[in-house]
């Protein structure tokens, strides 16, 4: 191994340390979050209460309550022009725009997704959805190479629970500025 690949390594050993032990330092930090978050859904589901005493279970009326109120249906979309000059590419081009986006909801089950997603917003304070898109399929050829076929990549729209989602200000170590930085698994 040349003295540059030695560098290299150590590199990206410290780097892999640096991140793990910032990821830790997050875990630490919404430990509180987690375990309060556990509590309220807890509370939510009626698991909450260990005696056989029958009480009303006023945070899963609230939130039943608040659930139409936060989201109630896939909205419409409404992709206009900036310009509303006579480019008729723009007008086509936001046309196309607006019923791919239309389409994309429809299929992709977001309604579903975004329901689940205002519950643990109005249970735990944090409902997140992602979009994400699949890698393309290694196929052979004809020559017997493996490639990556990238025209048939799929989009789609996952849930992230909030046990899975850590954020934190991640101080960057040359320039001293703070960035924002947010995990999740893929």
């Amino acid at each position: 191994m040349s003295n540059e690949d030695q560098k290299k390594s150590k590199q990206k050993s410290d780097l892999h340390e640096i991140w793990k032990k910032e990821i830790e330092k997050c875990l630490i930090f919404h430990e509180k979050y987690f375990r309060e978050s556990k509590k309220y859904e807890n509370i939510y589901k009626d698991q909450y209460n260990v005696e056989d005493v029958n009480r009303y279970n006023i945070l899963y009326a609230n939130t039943e309550t608040l659930a139409p109120l936060v989201y109630s249906k896939l909205p419409k979309p409404n992709i206009t022009r900036r310009f509303k000059d006579e480019n008729e590419e723009a007008k086509i081009a936001s046309e196309i725009l607006e019923r791919v986006t239309t389409f994309f909801l429809e299929t992709t089950k977001a309604d579903t997704i975004f329901s689940k997603a205002r519950k643990d917003f109005l249970i735990n304070g944090r409902g997140l959805v992602r979009v994400y898109m699949e890698e393309g399929e290694v196929v052979k050829t004809e020559e017997g190479e493996e490639i990556l076929d990238e025209s048939n990549k799929k989009i789609f729209l996952k849930r992230i629970e909030y046990k899975n989602f850590i954020t934190v200000l991640f101080m960057k170590l040359i320039k001293r500025e703070y960035l924002p930085f947010a995990a999740s698994p893929f």
